[in-house]
């Protein structure tokens, strides 16, 4: 039998300056049978083009297929990508991003060696030369370690499951890559993390990404997608409840710091009260969580976990939202 195929998914939007890097680390790619499906969506750069040359380059273990779009959004770009996949698994890279020339073939042998439904792996935060900044390293044994990455790039996902569920990226401009990942992973009968970086996740302050955390509008509305997350996700699932509950809070906690210094006191305030009532009404007992009390995660970066538990405290004593508010001074 020959290797399966893998769909590696990028969606493409005026990166025409990331794409010798992106797309080059594809064609080195050691894998022998990928399915290479980039998205051009509307860009009005050169990106197109260049991907159409690229294309003309390609090795004959990869298959590239381009896919030109009005512009949409990355969540619609990677749900069209999804609709033609034909690889029996799916990856995602990201167009300012590239990975190891063996990611695809390390990932998808794992996921066949150890029947998964899921692999996850670390990956290296780098700077744009290329010089790790930070490296994120799982720890297999932990049961952290499969939520710590909430990114849907260097890990394998199995296309059956995608399709038979229908998992498809929800069309919002803040948090689409949680609700991805913890939708999949509730449909989930084995999730296997290893300790491979395979993936090199480019640094960007002012990457989109990070404005669309910090700004406060309807289409940014995080407690709409944990909302519609909490509905979709299947019910019982194997992922451990106090780690799913300590996530969820913990990144109710992280939204509200990148909203503080942008939003207007009366808008933040009714923030603030609509976040805390989300809580209560789906995590009642969440004040109970010994991770949201003590901070002490086994795998967290300890940094985010002591956050996570002095605003826990705060809240316990009603004096969070006036910190945030001074927070949003400074």
């Amino acid at each position: 039998m020959g290797n399966p195929l893998v769909s590696v998914i990028m969606p493409v939007y005026n990166g025409q300056q990331f794409l010798q890097k992106s797309v080059g680390s594809i064609l080195r790619q050691t894998y022998q049978n990928i399915e290479f499906i980039a998205v051009d969506d509307g860009s009005d750069d050169q990106s197109l083009k260049l991907l159409e040359e690229y294309k003309k380059s390609m090795p004959e273990h990869i298959h590239m297929r381009i896919i030109s779009q009005k512009n949409q959004g990355i969540c619609q770009s990677r749900n069209h990508a999804l609709d033609l996949a034909e690889g029996k698994y799916i990856m995602f890279i990201d167009q300012d991003d590239d990975m190891e020339e063996d990611c695809v073939q390390y990932l998808c042998r794992e996921i066949e060696e150890q029947n998964a439904d899921m692999v996850i792996g670390g990956f290296n935060l780098v700077d744009e030369t290329g010089a790790v900044i930070e490296k994120w390293l799982l720890d297999p044994k932990l049961a952290w370690s499969k939520f710590r990455i909430s990114a849907p790039w260097g890990r394998i996902f199995r296309k059956e499951i995608i399709d038979q569920y229908q998992i498809r990226f929800m069309v919002t401009k803040i948090s689409e890559d949680f609700y991805f990942n913890m939708l999949y992973m509730s449909y989930c009968q084995n999730i296997f993390v290893v300790s491979y970086q395979g993936y090199h996740w480019l640094y960007n302050e002012k990457s989109e990404s990070r404005a669309n955390m910090s700004r406060l509008s309807e289409e940014r509305n995080l407690l709409a997608m944990l909302t519609k997350l909490h509905a979709d996700m299947k019910k019982p699932n194997i992922l451990e409840p106090e780690y799913v509950e300590y996530m969820v809070i913990k990144h109710i906690i992280w939204y509200l710091f990148y909203v503080a210094k942008k939003a207007d006191s009366d808008g933040y305030r009714r923030l603030y009260d609509d976040c805390m009532g989300w809580i209560k009404d789906y995590y009642p007992y969440y004040q109970q969580n010994v991770f949201l009390k003590s901070g002490k995660v086994e795998g967290e970066n300890r940094k985010i976990g002591r956050v996570v538990m002095v605003a826990m405290f705060l809240i316990k004593i009603h004096l969070f939202y006036p910190i945030l508010r001074v927070y949003s001074k400074i």
